[in-house]
């Protein structure tokens, strides 16, 4: 049986000028916030890439002492700012990939990367380490597990195969693995999911997270629409299942595209999952160019602002994709003309409403 969407929802952003998240659980007013904000904003910004190889040397060296409160810092420092998903450039994570994605990030300004670990086995995670710590750019790795490891059917098959992309991770020297980290992209069965299944993934994710946290590794969970899985497909679920394996590393990942088809409104989505929300995909409704298309973005960055998000926002925009994973998303068609119109028009569009919403 499907978990049962919890019965009280909030029903919109506040309505007033308070927002949540101020120190010791108060409510701060919406200047006070503003405030705090900008000079937090200013500090980041003015020590997080010196500081990024140190980062990196610490998850992937081993320095890193793996509790809650210190992953968590490291996070809250890298991911300030603005990063993109590397399948703008290259989908294939190869010494070439990786360099060609990584000199056009720096090219852009990006704050941080997403890199898509689809063979996670063939990664050469010393020359991708040495190459993330040259330009002071910190990293989150992500993945859909392949066919044969969908943990609602093979949990064991899944543990196995998160562990050794969590350590190709930590290896790196990335801060988290999220994404579709519960199942595959296009795994759907036509039946609604199944009591067997949520337990299945459950086992699976709760080996998964411990071990992420043996390495001190965060580790997320990616709502994506019914299209592409029947398992979780909205940030309520990804609550149920988050509170089901109880891990303090582990975090929501949610996605403007998905939620724009399976939300009842954007902001239920961000209020939902509000508590355990960390990274952000910032997608148009058609996977193009951000600005261009039906994604409601002044109702996604108002209740960001609204529950003081501090975490990774991500341009996530395709233009072309191997056919094994453009099955998957059932993307078939260009949704972009060049990578020129999306990094020039998208990513200043979704700059600048950050920038209005004093998210950065």
């Amino acid at each position: 049986m499907q978990p049962e969407k919890p019965t009280q929802r909030a029903s919109g952003p506040p309505r007033d000028n308070r927002r949540f998240g101020a120190p010791g659980g108060a409510v701060e007013t919406a200047a006070s916030s503003h405030t705090r904000r900008r000079s937090m904003a200013a500090n980041v910004r003015s020590d997080r890439h010196s500081n990024a190889s140190v980062l990196l040397n610490a998850v992937s060296g081993g320095n890193l002492s793996p509790t809650k409160a210190s992953v968590w810092k490291i996070w809250d420092k890298a991911m300030q700012g603005f990063g993109v998903h590397t399948s703008m450039w290259t989908m294939a994570w190869d010494p070439a990939g990786a360099e060609r994605a990584v000199a056009a990030a720096v090219k852009y300004k990006m704050d941080f990367i997403e890199i898509a670990l689809l063979n996670a086995p063939a990664v050469d995670a010393a020359h991708s380490r040495a190459l993330l710590e040259k330009h002071n750019l910190p990293a989150v790795c992500s993945l859909g597990l392949p066919r044969g490891v969908w943990a609602s059917h093979n949990p064991d098959g899944a543990i196995d195969y998160l562990k050794v992309v969590i350590d190709k991770t930590a290896e790196i020297g990335a801060l988290a693995l999220s994404g579709v980290t519960f199942g595959g992209i296009g795994e759907r069965t036509g039946l609604p999911p199944t009591k067997k299944e949520y337990d299945n993934v459950a086992r699976a994710l709760t080996a998964a997270a411990k071990h992420a946290k043996s390495r001190g590794i965060l580790f997320g969970i990616e709502p994506v629409n019914r299209y592409e899985t029947h398992l979780i497909n909205t940030g309520w679920q990804a609550v149920e299942m988050v509170e089901r394996v109880g891990a303090d590393n582990m975090f929501i990942h949610l996605d403007t595209y998905h939620m724009n088809i399976e939300e009842k409104g954007a902001a239920n989505g961000i209020l939902d999952a509000r508590k355990y929300l960390k990274y952000i995909h910032l997608s148009e409704s058609d996977r193009g160019v951000p600005g261009s298309g039906n994604c409601p973005w002044d109702e996604i960055y108002a209740t960001l602002a609204a529950v003081d998000f501090k975490g990774g926002l991500a341009m996530e925009s395709f233009i072309n994709m191997p056919p094994e994973l453009a099955y998957g998303l059932s993307v078939w068609r260009p949704v972009a003309r060049d990578e020129e119109e999306v990094m020039t028009n998208g990513l200043s569009f979704l700059r600048n409403k950050a920038r209005q919403y004093k998210l950065i």
